[in-house]
């Protein structure tokens, strides 16, 4: 099966997570900014971050033949509204490199006025740019998930940000149905604090016609970073047929970021 991994975090990466990818089959990968940071992380530590990951990351993954791509954000956590005033300008400089194809991972967690704020602001630098957005929401066990998820799509319809140009990511049960209703792409998340691969696998086959993305969101443990290839082969499992597959795993991320694939 073909695989991309649409949402990977180089901070949790090693060498050999890296490895496992490659033999995994992982052909490219989306390395993201973080959307939360420690109170009182300095502007400047956090594109130092992101030089890092364009540089350094890059080259671990390109090292085992996967081919990085990026998104890059102001996060949604832990920078205050005027601290995030003087980093968009600098920011719009960095969604121009070369490899950057979203904003992200931006977001709401606890949807109060600072997260919002960063989060209308960056969706109208997404619409300056002509990026997609790969969009925070909280775990799909949290029991505030639903009201963060309706308050994601009230500011997409407020900002008139195209809803094809979003994915709302680490979605529920519960939550993927409005989600896809809405317009948007919906981001299945397979890790140890979000969804089992065999879950994941349920949701991709019940909306396997649909804008569905699957990514391993941080991994965190359990092998995490082979999460895509694991749902894909429970979906496989689940008798799903290897176009439909790959659809997901590898040209619904294609399609999504606009990918300029080298092989």
């Amino acid at each position: 099966m073909r695989v991309i991994e649409p949402h990977l975090h180089g901070e949790l990466i090693s060498t050999p997570d890296v490895e496992g990818m490659a033999v995994a089959g992982v052909e490219a990968a989306v390395l993201l900014g973080t959307y939360v940071v420690k109170v009182g992380t300095s502007p400047q530590t956090i594109f130092d971050y992101y030089n890092h990951i364009l540089t350094w990351y890059a080259g671990l993954l390109r090292e085992y033949d996967i081919q990085p791509f990026f998104g890059l954000g102001i996060p949604a956590l832990g920078i205050s509204d005027k601290e995030a005033e003087t980093m968009y300008s600098q920011l719009k400089e960095f969604l121009k490199k070369p490899g950057v194809v979203a904003i992200g991972e931006i977001g709401l967690e606890f949807g109060t006025d600072n997260e919002v704020n960063k989060f209308k602001a960056q969706l109208e630098i997404a619409k300056e740019l002509n990026l997609p957005v790969i969009c925070h929401t909280p775990i799909p066990r949290a029991h505030h998930k639903p009201s963060i998820v309706n308050k994601v799509l009230s500011i997409i319809r407020e900002v008139e940000f195209r809803p094809d140009r979003i994915l709302i990511d680490h979605i529920s049960e519960g939550t993927i149905e409005t989600v896809l209703k809405a317009g948007c792409w919906a981001g299945i998340s397979c890790a140890m604090d979000k969804l089992s691969a065999k879950e994941a696998a349920k949701l991709a086959q019940t909306y396997s016609s649909e804008k569905i993305l699957v990514n391993s969101e941080r991994g965190w443990a359990h092998n995490g970073y082979f999460s895509v290839p694991r749902v894909a082969l429970e979906m496989k499992m689940l008798g799903m047929k290897r176009n439909q597959i790959e659809q997901i795993t590898f040209d619904n991320p294609v399609q999504f970021f606009g990918l300029k694939l080298e092989f």
